[in-house]
């Protein structure tokens, strides 16, 4: 703020005044200043521009949210990529013209609504303010507010080749408990001293590369168990180091080349009933407000150790579909038989290799990276109109082990021995519905089994209310005429925007098998 009045008391008034409570919204803030008057306000008008420093910079728009950090930050801390993409949008906002499904889907509070109104109104007119996106016909009024933060208009646009990186450290000495509720098992260990650690690199070069890096160590998990020769193989063998390159926003003709992203990527589409990658559990996860899944092939630098993807992953946009593709070959974690078979994949945290007892008697098979497996799958879009998109997801995953997850298997590897329900026809029926696999590929000669899902999803959107569903079934033929004749899982949600308040409604169902 620069002033050109003659009063060098007022002056230092002033100076003061902002060094005691910082930035000022707008000129009438300095009323609070006792020798300050109305007169003396109005003349500064003429002299004055109130505003943040590097306005319309990336240090304006970080302290202009710096509000919703908590938000993001405890979605970082959930294990997701939601906050590293809520960040990137707030230093590199995008023209909302040139913003896609999957870029507007992701954002938070946004709904499929409020993405059907904006793209419904782009297609026939460009969107120059906010004034012309207020009038997009079907947008709320929270996704309209929430919208601003993350994105500019034409008028605003300056190219820029400059290269950003954020660089992200958490340090955590609080035990991880087995899920969000309150009653929720701590978890501890002999090693419980030891913080959980979390370090993220992320650098944007322009607008259409990014590369990153993270690292990750569950609190209580021992020190570095490396070779000396090998310390690099070893942290990404056993999931501590993610890395990505990721190519972004590339025009080809009509379609666009989303994001190909080389290296650890998340996935998720639909409902997340076929597939979304993730350890973690949040069964609020609605996709209406802060805790969204994040639709589309994403960089992965999150904490997940368990279900990563380590490969490559593709997805192009165009007006009428979306295609995306993706291909992994990673290590698992799983519960190991005693004919080397395994009965089933294991989250750890922290990841011990004999578990938090340290017992190898108690195993046949260490339980870190026990498994190794192939995945490869694709998902398509298809825009009959705005209000209206349907979709069909399907993958693949192999092992490199035999799948044994019958009764027997169970009651010897993952029932304890003194528990009561050791005994045949006593456990519990969805652990006795596990799925068993044994089976070879063309694709890869290690396979000995497998797991196969296909299905279809669909949006709608009537007025004000959302019709969203997705059905996943397990499948020997891929073939998505014969849905229907296998074990399978489903579920649906209405969701009504009102003014006022939103009203959810949720129904899911699954098969045993």
């Amino acid at each position: 703020m620069n002033i050109s009045f003659n009063d060098t008391k007022k002056k230092e008034l002033i100076a003061e005044f902002m060094q005691t409570n910082g930035h000022i919204n707008n000129i009438y803030d300095l009323l609070w200043i006792p020798d300050l008057t109305a007169s003396d306000i109005n003349h500064l008008k003429t002299y004055i521009f109130i505003g943040i420093e590097h306005s319309g910079t990336m240090y304006s728009r970080l302290e202009k949210n710096s509000y919703n950090y908590g938000n993001y930050l405890d979605e970082d801390g959930s294990m997701s990529n939601a906050s590293q993409y809520w960040l990137d949008m707030i230093i590199n906002p995008e023209d909302i013209n040139q913003m896609n499904y999957f870029d507007l889907i992701n954002l938070p509070i946004v709904s499929p609504m409020d993405v059907s109104a904006i793209m419904k109104k782009k297609k026939n007119f460009e969107i120059e303010s906010y004034f012309s996106l207020k009038n997009a016909e079907g947008i709320s009024s929270y996704g309209l507010k929430n919208l601003g933060k993350f994105i500019i208009f034409p008028d605003k646009i300056h190219p820029s080749y400059n290269i950003n990186t954020r660089i992200h450290i958490d340090i955590n000495t609080l035990p991880r408990t087995s899920d969000g509720d309150e009653e929720a098992v701590e978890f501890e260990n002999e090693n419980s001293s030891i913080p959980e650690i979390y370090t993220v690199i992320r650098s944007d070069f322009g607008k259409h590369f990014i590369a990153g890096i993270s690292y990750f160590k569950s609190m209580g998990e021992p020190k570095f168990q490396y070779s000396d020769n090998d310390p690099l193989s070893y942290l990404i063998q056993n999931r501590e180091l993610k890395g990505y390159l990721s190519l972004e926003k590339i025009k080809l003709g009509n379609t666009v080349l989303d994001r190909l992203v080389i290296g650890n990527f998340s996935a998720s589409f639909g409902q997340g009933v076929v597939f979304e990658n993730t350890d973690e559990l949040r069964p609020r996860k609605t996709g209406y407000g802060w805790y969204k899944r994040q639709t589309g092939i994403i960089p992965d630098g999150s904490r997940s150790t368990q279900f990563v993807l380590n490969g490559i992953g593709a997805q192009f946009v165009n007006p009428l579909f979306n295609i995306s593709s993706f291909a992994s070959y990673a290590p698992r974690d799983a519960i190991i038989n005693s004919d080397s078979s395994f009965s089933s994949l294991i989250t750890l945290y922290p990841r011990l290799e004999w578990g938090l007892s340290g017992d190898s008697t108690l195993f046949y098979h260490a339980l870190t990276s026990s498994v190794n497996e192939v995945t490869y799958g694709a998902h398509i879009d298809v825009f009959p109109t705005n209000s209206l998109r349907l979709g069909t997801t399907f993958y693949e995953s192999l092992y490199d082990r035999v799948l044994h997850a019958e009764e027997e298997y169970i009651l010897e590897t993952i029932i304890d021995d003194d528990d009561k329900f050791h005994e045949p026809g006593n456990a519990d029926a969805e652990i006795s519905a596990m799925y068993s696999s044994s089976g070879e590929s063309k694709l890869w000669d290690k396979a000995k089994s497998y797991r196969r899902v296909i299905g279809i999803d669909f949006t709608y959107i009537l007025g004000n209310i959302t019709f969203q569903g997705e059905y996943g079934e397990l499948s020997n033929t891929m073939d998505i005429y014969k849905l229907g004749d296998e074990p399978a899982a489903w579920v649906v949600n209405t969701y009504f925007n009102f003014d006022k308040f939103d009203l959810l409604l949720l129904y899911r169902n699954y098969d045993l098998d």
